[in-house]
Protein backbone atom coordinates (compact mmCIF):
# COMPACT_ATOMS: atom_id res chain seq x y z
CA UNK A 1 0.00 0.00 0.00
CA UNK A 2 3.36 2.32 -0.20
CA UNK A 3 2.34 3.93 3.15
CA UNK A 4 -0.85 5.34 2.00
CA UNK A 5 -2.55 6.28 5.06
CA UNK A 6 0.94 7.66 6.88
CA UNK A 7 0.89 5.35 9.15
CA UNK A 8 4.60 4.80 9.06
CA UNK A 9 6.87 5.88 12.19
CA UNK A 10 9.66 8.77 11.68
CA UNK A 11 12.07 5.55 12.89
CA UNK A 12 12.23 2.30 14.46
CA UNK A 13 14.29 0.51 16.79
CA UNK A 14 16.62 -2.85 15.91
CA UNK A 15 17.99 -4.66 18.77
CA UNK A 16 20.97 -7.51 17.80
CA UNK A 17 20.73 -10.33 20.26
CA UNK A 18 23.63 -12.55 21.57
CA UNK A 19 21.78 -15.71 23.06
CA UNK A 20 18.44 -14.09 23.68
CA UNK A 21 20.49 -11.16 25.47
CA UNK A 22 20.50 -7.12 23.68
CA UNK A 23 24.17 -6.96 23.18
CA UNK A 24 23.60 -3.53 20.55
CA UNK A 25 20.33 -1.47 19.63
CA UNK A 26 20.45 1.28 16.23
CA UNK A 27 17.80 3.82 15.34
CA UNK A 28 17.30 3.32 12.15
CA UNK A 29 15.29 5.30 9.87
CA UNK A 30 14.22 5.88 5.88
CA UNK A 31 17.11 6.85 3.75
CA UNK A 32 16.58 9.40 0.77
CA UNK A 33 15.15 6.58 -1.53
CA UNK A 34 12.86 5.94 1.28
CA UNK A 35 14.71 2.34 2.15
CA UNK A 36 15.40 1.34 5.70
CA UNK A 37 18.59 -0.67 6.12
CA UNK A 38 20.84 -1.18 9.20
CA UNK A 39 23.88 -2.62 9.82
CA UNK A 40 26.07 -4.11 13.12
CA UNK A 41 29.64 -3.35 12.38
CA UNK A 42 33.19 -4.31 13.99
CA UNK A 43 31.31 -7.61 15.71
CA UNK A 44 33.13 -9.91 17.30
CA UNK A 45 32.74 -13.14 15.48
CA UNK A 46 34.08 -15.81 17.94
CA UNK A 47 33.23 -16.03 21.98
CA UNK A 48 35.86 -16.31 24.15
CA UNK A 49 35.74 -20.21 24.31
CA UNK A 50 36.32 -19.49 20.39
CA UNK A 51 32.78 -20.45 19.73
CA UNK A 52 31.06 -18.84 16.72
CA UNK A 53 28.78 -16.34 17.83
CA UNK A 54 25.10 -16.44 16.68
CA UNK A 55 23.57 -13.11 16.33
CA UNK A 56 20.53 -12.72 16.50
CA UNK A 57 17.85 -9.57 15.76
CA UNK A 58 14.65 -8.20 16.59
CA UNK A 59 12.77 -4.93 16.90
CA UNK A 60 11.07 -2.78 19.38
CA UNK A 61 7.42 -2.41 18.50
CA UNK A 62 6.07 -0.82 16.33
CA UNK A 63 2.08 0.16 17.01
CA UNK A 64 -0.14 -0.60 14.31
CA UNK A 65 2.59 -3.10 12.77
CA UNK A 66 3.08 -7.06 12.94
CA UNK A 67 6.72 -7.62 12.86
CA UNK A 68 8.11 -10.71 11.17
CA UNK A 69 11.67 -11.60 11.39
CA UNK A 70 13.58 -13.26 8.03
CA UNK A 71 17.32 -14.18 9.49
CA UNK A 72 18.34 -10.56 9.75
CA UNK A 73 15.51 -9.02 7.54
CA UNK A 74 12.32 -7.23 9.62
CA UNK A 75 9.07 -7.34 7.43
CA UNK A 76 6.80 -5.17 8.77
CA UNK A 77 2.81 -5.88 7.80
CA UNK A 78 0.10 -3.25 8.56
CA UNK A 79 -2.68 -4.60 11.11
CA UNK A 80 -5.56 -3.62 9.51
CA UNK A 81 -9.20 -3.33 9.90
CA UNK A 82 -12.52 -3.33 8.12
CA UNK A 83 -15.27 -1.75 8.14
CA UNK A 84 -19.24 -2.59 6.72
CA UNK A 85 -22.63 -1.60 7.17
CA UNK A 86 -25.90 -2.19 5.78
CA UNK A 87 -28.33 0.74 3.71
CA UNK A 88 -32.06 0.19 4.38
CA UNK A 89 -34.66 1.74 2.87
CA UNK A 90 -37.65 3.68 4.83
CA UNK A 91 -39.89 4.03 1.31
CA UNK A 92 -43.20 1.49 2.01
CA UNK A 93 -40.89 -1.09 -0.51
CA UNK A 94 -39.87 1.51 -3.25
CA UNK A 95 -43.97 2.41 -4.22
CA UNK A 96 -43.07 5.26 -5.98
CA UNK A 97 -40.18 4.00 -7.91
CA UNK A 98 -38.35 7.19 -5.74
CA UNK A 99 -35.14 5.11 -4.95
CA UNK A 100 -31.75 6.28 -6.62
CA UNK A 101 -29.76 3.20 -8.90
CA UNK A 102 -26.60 4.33 -6.43
CA UNK A 103 -25.27 5.96 -2.88
CA UNK A 104 -22.40 7.04 -2.32
CA UNK A 105 -21.41 5.98 1.55
CA UNK A 106 -17.71 8.16 2.57
CA UNK A 107 -15.81 7.10 5.08
CA UNK A 108 -14.40 9.72 7.63
CA UNK A 109 -11.83 10.50 10.00
CA UNK A 110 -11.74 13.11 12.27
CA UNK A 111 -14.68 14.47 10.01
CA UNK A 112 -12.46 14.14 7.08
CA UNK A 113 -13.13 11.69 3.63
CA UNK A 114 -10.47 9.36 3.55
CA UNK A 115 -12.51 6.96 1.18
CA UNK A 116 -15.63 7.25 -0.70
CA UNK A 117 -17.51 3.94 -2.27
CA UNK A 118 -20.37 3.93 -4.50
CA UNK A 119 -23.01 1.06 -3.43
CA UNK A 120 -25.69 -0.48 -5.93
CA UNK A 121 -28.47 -3.01 -4.48
CA UNK A 122 -27.09 -6.51 -5.41
CA UNK A 123 -29.11 -9.10 -7.19
CA UNK A 124 -31.43 -10.17 -4.39
CA UNK A 125 -32.16 -6.32 -3.96
CA UNK A 126 -29.76 -6.13 -0.77
CA UNK A 127 -27.89 -2.39 -0.32
CA UNK A 128 -24.45 -3.32 2.01
CA UNK A 129 -21.21 -1.62 1.94
CA UNK A 130 -17.62 -2.61 2.96
CA UNK A 131 -14.35 -0.79 3.46
CA UNK A 132 -11.53 -3.32 3.58
CA UNK A 133 -7.95 -3.29 4.65
CA UNK A 134 -7.78 0.28 6.55
CA UNK A 135 -4.87 0.50 9.03
CA UNK A 136 -5.90 0.07 12.59
CA UNK A 137 -3.58 2.91 14.18
CA UNK A 138 -2.25 5.82 13.15
CA UNK A 139 1.56 6.59 13.00
CA UNK A 140 1.41 7.49 16.69
CA UNK A 141 0.03 4.12 18.14
CA UNK A 142 -3.79 5.77 18.27
CA UNK A 143 -6.39 3.54 17.67
CA UNK A 144 -8.25 4.84 14.02
CA UNK A 145 -11.72 5.87 14.79
CA UNK A 146 -13.61 5.85 11.86
CA UNK A 147 -17.22 7.41 10.71
CA UNK A 148 -19.31 6.96 8.21
CA UNK A 149 -22.10 9.68 6.15
CA UNK A 150 -23.73 9.68 2.94
CA UNK A 151 -24.15 11.65 0.18
CA UNK A 152 -27.20 13.22 0.00
CA UNK A 153 -30.17 11.09 -1.62
CA UNK A 154 -33.29 13.38 -2.95
CA UNK A 155 -36.03 12.87 -1.68
CA UNK A 156 -34.48 11.00 1.66
CA UNK A 157 -33.31 11.66 5.10
CA UNK A 158 -30.23 10.09 5.86
CA UNK A 159 -29.96 8.72 9.38
CA UNK A 160 -26.88 7.25 10.35
CA UNK A 161 -26.51 4.21 12.88
CA UNK A 162 -22.89 3.04 14.02
CA UNK A 163 -22.15 2.11 10.66
CA UNK A 164 -25.29 0.83 8.82
CA UNK A 165 -27.61 3.46 7.00
CA UNK A 166 -31.10 4.18 7.20
CA UNK A 167 -32.97 6.47 4.51
CA UNK A 168 -36.33 7.67 5.08
CA UNK A 169 -38.85 9.24 2.29
CA UNK A 170 -39.56 13.14 2.87
CA UNK A 171 -43.31 13.77 1.89
CA UNK A 172 -43.56 13.56 -1.68
CA UNK A 173 -43.22 16.81 -3.61
CA UNK A 174 -46.18 17.76 -5.91
CA UNK A 175 -46.17 15.66 -9.26
CA UNK A 176 -45.80 17.40 -12.90
CA UNK A 177 -49.29 18.83 -13.00
CA UNK A 178 -48.93 20.55 -10.17
CA UNK A 179 -52.56 19.65 -8.30
CA UNK A 180 -51.47 15.67 -7.20
CA UNK A 181 -49.61 15.30 -4.29
CA UNK A 182 -49.71 11.44 -2.36
CA UNK A 183 -49.99 11.30 1.28
CA UNK A 184 -50.40 8.06 3.56
CA UNK A 185 -53.83 7.02 4.45
CA UNK A 186 -53.66 4.82 7.88
CA UNK A 187 -57.12 2.72 8.49
CA UNK A 188 -57.24 0.70 11.36
CA UNK A 189 -56.02 -2.28 9.89
CA UNK A 190 -53.92 -1.43 6.75
CA UNK A 191 -51.61 1.37 5.23
CA UNK A 192 -52.66 2.93 1.92
CA UNK A 193 -52.41 6.02 0.04
CA UNK A 194 -54.68 7.91 -2.25
CA UNK A 195 -54.24 10.83 -4.78
CA UNK A 196 -55.15 14.58 -3.18
CA UNK A 197 -56.36 16.35 -6.45
CA UNK A 198 -57.23 19.68 -5.12
CA UNK A 199 -60.85 19.41 -6.17
CA UNK A 200 -62.04 18.31 -2.68
CA UNK A 201 -63.80 21.27 -1.90
CA UNK A 202 -65.55 21.16 -5.63
CA UNK A 203 -66.53 16.94 -4.68
CA UNK A 204 -67.82 18.31 -0.88
CA UNK A 205 -69.56 21.54 -2.80
CA UNK A 206 -70.87 18.50 -5.25
CA UNK A 207 -71.97 16.00 -2.82
CA UNK A 208 -73.50 18.28 -0.17
CA UNK A 209 -75.87 19.74 -3.05
CA UNK A 210 -77.06 16.32 -4.25
CA UNK A 211 -78.09 15.52 -0.10
CA UNK A 212 -80.02 18.69 -0.26
CA UNK A 213 -81.83 18.01 -3.16
CA UNK A 214 -82.64 14.73 -2.31
CA UNK A 215 -83.99 15.83 0.63
CA UNK A 216 -86.24 18.53 -1.16
CA UNK A 217 -87.72 16.41 -3.28
CA UNK A 218 -88.17 13.93 -0.27
CA UNK A 219 -89.97 16.90 1.46
CA UNK A 220 -92.25 18.11 -1.65
CA UNK A 221 -93.63 14.10 -2.20
CA UNK A 222 -94.76 14.20 1.10
CA UNK A 223 -96.54 17.58 0.77
CA UNK A 224 -98.18 16.45 -2.04
CA UNK A 225 -99.76 13.42 -0.27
Amino acid sequence: MDNSWNTRPESITVNLLVNGEIVASKEVKADANGNWNYEFTNLPKYDKEGNEIEYTVNENEVKGYISTINGTNIVNTLETTNIAGTKTWSDFDNNWNTRPESITVNLLVNGETVASKEVKADANGNWSYEFTDLPKYDKEGNEIIYTISEDEVKNYTSIVEGYNIINELNELEKTENHNSICKPIISNTELFYTPKTGNENFIGYFIITAIISALGIIIIRRNDN
